[in-house]
C-alpha cells in the first residue's frame, strides 16, 4: 500500500482515538504519542486507545504490529 493510500485509508482513525493520545501520521506509517505525568497515568491512557486502534485495525482488515509497538 502506497503513502497516499494509507493516509486515504486511516483517515477516520485519528477521530476516535482519546484526546489525551496524539496520532502522528507519516507516508505509510502512524505513531501514537501518549504523555502522562506518571506511570499510574499511563495505563489507564494506553489501554484506551491500544484496545480502540485494535477494534479499528480488526473493522478494516489490519494489524497492530505489536512487535514495533514501544513505549
Amino acid at each position: 500500500m502506497g503513502p497516499l493510500i494509507f493516509i486515504i485509508y486511516i483517515h477516520d482513525l485519528p477521530y476516535g482515538i482519546n484526546p489525551y493520545a496524539k496520532p502522528v501520521i507519516y507516508a505509510d506509517d502512524m505513531s501514537v504519542l501518549i504523555s502522562v505525568n506518571n506511570f499510574n497515568n499511563l495505563q489507564k491512557k494506553l489501554n484506551p486507545t491500544i484496545n480502540y486502534m485494535s477494534g479499528w485495525f480488526l473493522v478494516n482488515g489490519l494489524s497492530l504490529n505489536i512487535a514495533k509497538t514501544y513505549i
